[in-house]
């Protein structure tokens, strides 16, 4: 089960969402089965955000679910994989345009990851915290949040692992800054 894990993690890599997904699930069903715990909370993270890149978030919302289930049970501990989860629920939340459920989940997910150390998911949290910031129309807080998303991000993972140069893009774009979100398209090599 952890070859097939790992085919789909290749597929990823490659862009291809629908075979990773496939791989990742079928993987996370039998580990779930099996109460193969570990397994299931460090792949549902993989499998939460491929879901959310094909825009099935009900499906996303669902595999962070299961998470949080997991690490709800009397007998655990929380664990750092609940810090991802809740960021999940949170990125969802907020593409469902439920701004006040993404601030909960985000405020236990950015305290469980700093609390974690998980620069990954404390990172897209911040890109999130930022968007709703930006929507409720407090623009220096939106940018604090973002830039604080920059400084903990890993600059050498890229795309669906880390959107937070994209999100400062965006951002800035939506802002009227067109020359910063030109000047990212330029070091990204993209053209019209």
């Amino acid at each position: 089960s952890l070859a097939q894990a790992l085919v789909g993690a290749a597929a990823l890599l490659r862009g291809q969402l629908g075979e990773a997904e496939r791989a990742l699930a079928s993987c996370l069903a039998r580990w779930q089965a099996a109460d193969v715990h570990d397994q299931v909370e460090l792949w549902s993270q993989y499998l939460g955000k491929i879901q959310c890149a094909r825009g099935r978030l009900d499906l996303a919302a669902g595999t962070y679910q299961q998470v949080l289930e997991v690490d709800a049970a009397p007998d655990r501990p929380v664990r750092p994989a609940a810090s991802t989860a809740h960021v999940g629920i949170a990125f969802v939340a907020y593409h469902r345009n439920d701004l006040d459920t993404a601030l909960e989940h985000l405020d236990e997910g950015l305290r469980l990851c700093r609390q974690f150390g998980n620069p990954d998911s404390l990172a897209n949290g911040l890109a999130i915290l930022a968007w709703i910031r930006r929507v409720r129309g407090d623009v220096s807080a939106a940018l604090e949040a973002m830039e604080e998303a920059e400084r903990v991000s890993d600059p050498t993972a890229v795309d669906l692992l880390n959107p937070v140069p994209a999100h400062m893009a965006r951002l800035r774009l939506s802002l009227g800054d067109v020359a910063a979100a030109a000047r990212w398209t330029e070091q990204r090599g993209l053209t019209a």
